[in-house]
């Protein structure tokens, strides 16, 4: 399973993800990888967790619009068709950087995120230890 954790912080935002692709139904990970966080303008990137062909489709349709809102409508708007793919969608609006977490059929802002699986394999070790430091750099300051 995909792991993708982000945080919007001081007017920048970090993504991380794995690359591996997961097949639900054979159980196994393809030794392809395929990039899970792309940029979409100069002021937005998009990362997905879900099947690469679906959020290639969605992330496709949104390409021409400015970031903004009408992006994150649109990503909600495929989400909620294809329930098991997932965004996390970063902008900047006016120099102030937005993070949403596009997953359990809402479009909502968050400080951090992560979408996908927290499983502890060695796949997502270093995506766990990104999550890890993220949340205890935001409990502790």
């Amino acid at each position: 399973m995909t792991l993708v954790v982000a945080e919007a912080r001081d007017g920048e935002v970090w993504i991380v993800a794995d690359t591996a692709i997961t097949d639900p139904l054979a159980g196994t990970r393809e030794r392809i990888n395929t990039p899970k966080i792309l940029r979409l303008s100069r002021d937005s990137m998009v990362a997905f967790a879900g099947n690469p062909g679906l959020a290639k489709r969605v992330i496709n349709s949104v390409l021409s619009v400015p970031p903004g809102k009408s992006v994150m409508q649109m990503l909600l708007k495929g989400h909620i068709e294809n329930e098991h793919l997932d965004f996390a969608y970063a902008y900047l609006d006016g120099g102030r950087a937005k993070l949403i977490r596009v997953s359990g059929g809402k479009a909502v802002p968050v400080p951090t995120l992560h979408i996908g699986s927290l499983r502890s394999d060695d796949s997502n070790t270093f995506a766990m230890v990104m999550l890890s430091t993220m949340l205890h750099q935001r409990c502790t300051h």
